[in-house]
């Protein structure tokens, strides 16, 4: 079951984001929109709003989400990790008593609105910030919850994944943080 008003609400914002990209990535040069009739399976199941095409013809598949009022938080999804031996082999982030990877589904570019103001980081950012800030990661995210979709009656189903929550500027921290490092 979606939520009209917060697809109307992004909807009415998705022209702004699409301008956003282009001047915050200048190496997308064109974004083209998914109609969801025919592509509806790269939105709904993969989260892909766009797809936006390179200088040299690259096409980096973009996700637009538009937070409504009082959600101030970046938003990402992660797997909850089990077994003993995740942590002998160092994966993914801790978060309380568990550990958490991201699970990027298809998106190439997460442009989020939030408060108004448009933020945006790339998959490759986010896999490198797990990769090399995961023992300080926990300190950057405000909470993480179980992710459910609803059916048609109000039933709510997990779908296995989880919400990782991070506040843009502890977000724009990270990133930061990532691009001053000497690799």
């Amino acid at each position: 079951m979606l939520n009209a008003e917060a697809t109307a609400l992004s909807l009415n914002n998705i022209e702004n984001q699409i301008q956003y990209i282009k001047s915050k990535r200048p190496y997308i040069k064109a974004v083209c929109r998914l109609d969801n009739s025919p592509a509806i399976k790269a939105d709904y199941l993969h989260g892909v709003d766009a797809v936006g095409i390179g200088i040299d013809g690259r096409n980096y598949n973009i996700q637009f989400k538009t937070r409504q009022k009082g959600n101030n938080d970046f938003v990402l999804i992660a797997k909850r990790l089990t077994g003993n031996t995740i942590e002998s082999l160092n994966l993914g982030f801790r978060h309380g008593d568990y550990h958490y990877a991201f699970d990027l589904e298809e998106a190439d570019i997460f442009v989020e609105n939030i408060g108004g103001k448009n933020y945006n980081i790339s998959r490759e950012e986010i896999n490198a910030i797990e990769e090399y800030m995961a023992e300080s990661l926990y300190k950057y995210i405000s909470g993480i919850q179980p992710r459910y979709f609803y059916k048609d009656n109000g039933d709510k189903i997990f779908s296995g994944d989880y919400y990782v929550f991070i506040k843009p500027e502890k977000l724009n921290e990270l990133r930061s943080i990532l691009h001053g490092l000497s690799l």
